[in-house]
């Protein structure tokens, strides 16, 4: 039997114990919910209604003029806050109610789901991944905020795994000079190979920003200076007059606050200069080098790694997941996928959906079962190359 048949194989086993756990022992549990799906939801739309009724008063009062013609200046305030408060209300409320019934139903179902393939395990909203393995693999750039959601571990055809559904972002300045940039969201993996990496060698995809340099605190920075520079337009106006006085002490200050930076870049780069430095490689697939660069701290090992299979490889990965922004490591004995989407995954049930219809698993049997693939896609159980 040959690899792919075998492969195949493996995934039809998976599919009949889905069914048969989830119509022996998921199905009954969901028809249980089922009905508290409905109670709920009749719920919010007894509640928004209510809401709803006192928007549309609060509104016809705002624009036709009653509620400013009223004297009381106490009462017209609390009026309007709570007419805002209800608007609000009424937009995050159906948020509030789906977050709670899914977290139920996760709690109740999850571990259940999950026991047909075999040892894996689930964890809700735990950094699986510790960040101090996010930041060896040099996927990532400087992040200090993470939201973390669904998270799975175990072993599949021997090759142990962690997967991690994760949001990074930079946080910085505060108050009004507070900022915060996407860093990734999407789905982080972690294997662990037979094949050991001396060194590190990263792949991305071109249309992502934040791969091996610290860009997105650049473009913090950068953003930062804009909304500065913005800000301070209108005060170089005085009197109808231009002040080009303040312009010149503005382009000073600037200039010095580059000039320091300059200088900390020189300093830590020389401070550094010991650590692993990646380089950028050039690739043999041209078609390949056009929407994705490749870095190593190791040419020759990393030329090993990115062969031609792997490259073909890679490309379909994003296809599959419907992605255009895709990134893996290999460091150590790890090899990490990084794949960005804005889309919720590992989802087995919303309020808004009915649990009698098996779509919704069908869609996470997918999901589970597409980031196993990736053992026998890559060959990580294989001390072959790639």
């Amino acid at each position: 039997m040959n690899k792919q048949a075998s492969v195949n194989e493996t995934m039809s086993n998976y599919r009949r114990n889905f069914y048969k756990v989830y119509h022996s022992t998921i199905a009954p549990v969901f028809r249980q919910f089922e009905k508290k799906r409905r109670d709920k939801l009749i719920n919010l739309y007894f509640i928004n209604a209510l809401i709803l009724l006192f928007i549309i008063s609060f509104l016809w009062r705002f624009f036709s003029g009653s509620m400013s013609a009223n004297s009381n200046e106490i009462w017209v305030t609390v009026e309007f806050v709570a007419g805002v408060a209800a608007i609000v209300l009424f937009i995050f409320l159906p948020f509030h109610f789906n977050g709670k019934f899914v977290d139920e139903l996760k709690a109740t179902c999850m571990s259940r789901i999950i026991s047909m393939f075999g040892q894996i395990s689930w964890h809700d909203k735990v950094a699986l991944i510790p960040d101090t393995d996010m930041n060896k693999s040099c996927l990532f750039s400087r992040y200090n905020r993470r939201i973390s959601n669904d998270a799975f571990s175990g072993s599949y055809n021997g090759v142990d795994f962690k997967i991690c559904e994760t949001e990074l972002m930079l946080e910085t300045g505060s108050g009004k000079n507070r900022r915060v940039v996407s860093i990734f969201k999407g789905v982080v993996v972690k294997f662990k190979s037979n094949k050991n990496a001396n060194g590190i060698t990263v792949v991305a995809s071109k249309k992502d920003p934040y791969t091996g340099v610290n860009n997105a605190a650049k473009y913090a920075s950068f953003t930062g200076f804009i909304i500065s520079s913005v800000q301070i337009v209108p005060s170089l106006f005085k009197d109808g007059h231009f002040d080009f006085t303040l312009l010149l002490v503005y382009i000073g200050v600037l200039g010095a606050v580059f000039l320091i930076s300059a200088i900390i870049g020189i300093v830590a780069k020389y401070m550094n200069k010991n650590k692993l430095v990646l380089s950028e490689m050039k690739l043999e697939d041209p078609d390949f080098d056009k929407s994705y660069k490749a870095y190593s701290t190791d040419q020759v090992q990393g030329r090993y790694l990115i062969t031609t299979a792997f490259m073909e490889r890679f490309k379909n990965l994003q296809t599959s997941f419907g992605t255009e922004k895709a990134k893996c490591s290999f460091y150590e004995d790890e090899f990490m996928f990084a794949i960005s989407t804005r889309k919720n995954l590992f989802e087995i049930g919303n309020l808004f959906k009915s649990l009698d219809d098996p779509k919704q698993m069908e869609t996470f049997f997918n999901e589970l079962t597409s980031i196993f693939l990736l053992v026998d896609y890559f060959k990580l159980n294989q001390k072959t190359g790639l």
